[in-house]
């Protein structure tokens, strides 16, 4: 039976399984070389061992050759540099052949024997002319792989209006749909420049907290819902799911916080908040 051990290698930090070899153990957190099917690169522990489960699809799983030693680390550093000089060079072949792309970064496996080129486009690009004019300056495979511009953001980094280093650099691996309702559902300001991330897209934490914020939600009348409160109408004006508090609106305007438990039980048609209930 194999054991197995998920690692973050690559500029997109893309988990995959690799196998452990006999007589080897590893921490999370540790940097490790990894051979994978495309050459050998280095990556960090991010789960646990487990056992490797046969599926009914065969799939080659690669092995972890071992911790980094210093020398690994300065081939990562050297290479790292060398890939700076690659960008600057295709940066320029690109605008001879009038690409419409935008090239993000580039990153070499360890024995550079593959560079991979990461860019954004509207659409679909020919760029045979490109790989052709950078497999023959640079001697060594070339992948062209286009991405979004939340992993433009993925790869470099930087921090959001909340001070914090991005979610999707340090720890997000998938994408979730996040919509203008997500933000409706928690009852935020529809600023899309408040609400929207470095990326411009609508910022990931806003799934965060969504699946709370429903679940109060179900619990408590819709905005607008006409009510009476101690023999006076009202009206759902607001809430605050995190003090689990609704705000209503009296005729004259004047706004009132009560606990959402209140509601708890009521006819939906027809509510009425006495004094037994805020007992």
């Amino acid at each position: 039976m194999k054991n197995i051990i998920g690692i973050k290698y690559k500029l997109l930090g893309v988990i995959e399984y690799f196998e452990i070899l006999e007589g080897q153990s590893f921490i999370i957190g540790e940097t490790v070389k990894v051979q994978a099917e495309d050459g050998c690169w280095m990556g960090k522990i991010m789960t646990i061992p487990k056992e490797y489960t046969e599926t009914g699809e065969k799939q080659k799983i690669y092995p972890v050759l071992g911790k980094v030693s210093l020398e690994d680390l300065k081939t990562f550093r050297d290479n790292r540099y060398e890939s700076r000089k690659v960008f600057d060079i295709c940066y320029d072949i690109i605008h001879q052949l009038e690409l419409e792309m935008k090239l993000i970064d580039v990153e070499y496996n360890f024995d550079r024997t593959k560079a991979i080129f990461y860019y954004t486009a509207d659409g679909r690009i020919d760029f045979r002319e490109l790989v052709k004019e950078l497999a023959f300056q640079f001697k060594t495979r070339i992948e062209m792989k286009q991405i979004g511009v939340r992993d433009e953001a993925k790869i470099r980094g930087g921090h959001g209006i909340c001070g914090i280093q991005l979610c999707c650099n340090r720890f997000l691996q998938n994408f979730d749909t996040v919509t203008i309702k997500n933000a409706k559902d928690q009852n935020l300001n529809i600023n899309t420049a408040k609400i929207s991330g470095v990326c411009g897209r609508l910022m990931c934490c806003l799934t965060y907290e969504l699946g709370m914020y429903k679940n109060f939600l179900s619990k408590i009348p819709q905005i607008g819902t006409e009510i009476e409160y101690l023999g006076k109408p009202a009206r759902i004006s607001g809430f605050n799911a995190i003090q689990n508090l609704v705000t209503i609106e009296f005729e004259d305007g004047i706004m009132k916080d009560i606990e959402a438990s209140v509601f708890s039980g009521k006819n939906p048609d027809h509510i009425v908040i006495t004094d037994k209930d805020l007992q």
